[in-house]
């Protein structure tokens, strides 16, 4: 069915809306106890987060974080997350005898667990920047809105409604959904009318670039998030592509 709005608006979650770094640390760590025992502490040492915060722009999806953090406790260097994470992640894979979806399931488990002991901390462990809670409310009134997130979609859900924004199940799209974000932008305009402009906002610079490959999506309109965790190579890239506009959070949802 055809949006009853000229205009729709997918949104990256994390980078975009919310900043979930140090959530995102903690966690891992606490997955990652399952795997390496000598974890011993429920926190990780305050040094192993501030090199998470480092890192983070190569975060893709987030049971990664939990091989980031074995790096990080290995004295890993910048170019092994830029250059080899997956390799790593890989080798974490084939060390321990488990599986991708092992990792997904004790990164869910971790946030569960937390969320259920306490969930003021938890919710408290996320920070939304400034302004975007507020222009996504609006931006409801007037398009339709849409979070298509590696965040698994309880979690995302939680936080943006402990701030009065609500979703239908199909405005959002987590991990769950096994689905690459191109794959569902390309779902959402084949059942939209054809009068409907398209805008994708997203701080992951890798991301846009699969979104300029497909030609089915050349109509959609491109916004990279300059204040999510992209690096300078991120941003002077994303300035030098004619169809990616770069926002910052002043521009934030504000169309021509």
């Amino acid at each position: 069915m055809a949006p009853k709005h000229a205009d729709c608006i997918a949104l990256d979650f994390d980078g975009v809306l919310c900043d979930s770094a140090r959530e995102t640390a903690v966690s891992a760590w606490r997955a990652g106890r399952q795997l390496w025992p000598e974890w011993s502490t429920e926190t990780p040492p305050a040094a192993a987060v501030a090199r998470f915060l480092e890192v983070r722009p190569w975060l893709e999806t987030g049971y990664q974080a939990i091989v980031m953090m074995r790096m990080i406790a290995d004295g890993a260097p910048d170019s092994a997350f830029a250059e080899d994470l997956e390799g790593h992640c890989q080798r974490v894979l084939a060390a321990t005898g488990r599986q991708r979806q092992d990792l997904v399931r004790f990164f869910g488990q971790a946030r569960d667990e937390w969320l259920r002991r306490d969930e003021a901390g938890w919710l408290a462990a996320h920070e939304f920047y400034p302004g975007v809670v507020e222009a996504v409310r609006s931006a409801q009134e007037r398009a339709e809105v849409t979070v298509i997130t590696t965040k698994q979609e309880r979690f995302a859900r939680a936080l943006l409604e402990s701030r009065g924004v609500r979703l239908a199940e199909d405005r959002l799209y987590g991990l769950e959904r096994g689905r690459s974000k191109t794959a569902i932008l390309g779902d959402l305009m084949a059942h939209s009318g054809p009068s409907i402009r398209f805008h994708f906002v997203e701080d992951r610079a890798e991301t846009l670039r699969q979104v300029l490959a497909v030609p089915a999506l050349a109509d959609v309109r491109l916004y990279y998030a300059a204040w999510g965790y992209g690096t300078p190579a991120d941003l002077a890239w994303a300035r030098a592509e004619p169809r990616v506009r770069v926002w910052s959070l002043d521009d934030f949802l504000v169309f021509d």
